[in-house]
């Protein structure tokens, strides 16, 4: 399962927003989380195509799917960061 989906959006005046989900199904799940090796070593995640997934949840692909790591196509980091300034 993803552990964390984070976006982040600068508008055009600069104003930065950052939105994040965790993707557990209980709080005691998300606290245990920052105590596993996992977490120590990758805390931020993996980076995502954030139109894939908008067009995998319009296509009916269950949220519990789309949660699990491997399932979305990974974007490469030069990708990311050009797609998001744009947004």
């Amino acid at each position: 399962m993803s552990r964390r989906t984070s976006m982040y959006y600068a508008d055009p005046d600069g104003n930065q927003v950052e939105l994040q989900i965790d993707n557990f199904d209980t709080p005691e799940e998300c606290h245990a989380w920052f105590f596993r090796p996992e977490f120590a070593e990758n805390p931020i995640g993996l980076i995502f195509d954030p139109d894939d997934l908008a067009a995998k949840f319009h296509a009916g692909v269950p949220v519990a799917q789309l949660k699990h790591f491997g399932f979305l196509r990974m974007a490469p980091k030069s990708t990311m960061t050009e797609s998001a300034a744009s947004r």
